[in-house]
């Protein structure tokens, strides 16, 4: 079981609109970092929606037992271990929205080799492990008019001027 805090943002280039097509789903403790690579290695301005949790599905299951559907988005989680230049294995570690799921993790596996080789012999760089999960709107979600849930950050845009 799972439980991870996420920020669900929106990325939108100078000038242009939101799109649905741009929804990121952020763990928390990687979020400032990668707000600022976001914001200064490619010229995104950053949107951030809500925080809240990303749980796996049995988790939900658990913890959150007759949920109301209308609070569950489906976000699926992928883990990629790979071996590194130095045969450390890291870990990487992404979140992609049910209706984007196969190009998003496709665009993400294309950064990582299936194999390579080390002392002429051809190892396996990577295992990947996919987690079926749901990010969980807040109640104040519900309700955009009730800003009560605390969260300071919803809604407003946050970019570098």
């Amino acid at each position: 079981m799972a439980k991870v805090r996420i920020v669900k943002c929106q990325l939108v280039k100078n000038g242009g609109a939101p799109s649905v097509m741009d929804l990121r789903y952020v763990p928390l403790s990687e979020f400032t970092l990668w707000e600022y690579f976001m914001q200064h290695k490619y010229g995104w301005k950053v949107l951030v929606l809500q925080t809240s949790y990303w749980m796996d599905q049995e988790q939900v299951r658990w913890e959150m037992g007759e949920v109301a559907a209308e609070r569950l988005e489906r976000v699926d989680r992928v883990v990629v271990e790979w071996l590194a230049d130095d045969n450390l294995i890291i870990p990487q570690e992404r979140f992609f929205p049910e209706d984007r799921y196969d190009y998003r993790k496709e665009q993400f596996l294309k950064h990582y080799p299936t194999h390579k080789t080390v002392n002429e012999m051809a190892m396996i760089a990577r295992r990947v492990e996919e987690t079926v999960g749901y990010f969980i709107k807040s109640r104040a979600a519900e309700n955009p008019n009730d800003h009560s849930n605390g969260d300071s950050k919803s809604n407003k845009l946050r970019a570098s001027a």
